[in-house]
């Protein structure tokens, strides 16, 4: 099972994305603490959140316990999935 970070992993996303809920759904598998910063597709190109991603594209992730701002979730999921799953296997 997973080791829980003390300080919980925040997500950036814009409702309704898929890519987005994957992120969701393996922070819940893995029983890991997150927040949600929801905002407006109409903002992805501004300030806050292109300080996190410059791409302005969801999701993205700041890992506030390894300080690490992630984005593209295919990165994301491999990231919490070896930083986080004690099961995961490692190439």
């Amino acid at each position: 099972m997973a080791s829980n970070p003390p300080k919980p992993i925040r997500i950036w996303l814009t409702p309704p994305g898929p890519d987005s809920w994957k992120v969701i759904f393996l922070l819940d598998e893995l029983g890991l603490n997150y927040e949600v910063k929801s905002f407006s597709f109409e903002d992805v190109k501004e300030k806050p959140f292109i300080d996190v991603n410059p791409n302005g594209r969801v999701p993205a992730i700041e890992d506030l316990n390894t300080d690490l701002t992630l984005w593209e979730s295919g990165a994301i999921l491999q990231y919490l999935a070896e930083a986080y799953d004690g099961t995961a296997h490692r190439a």
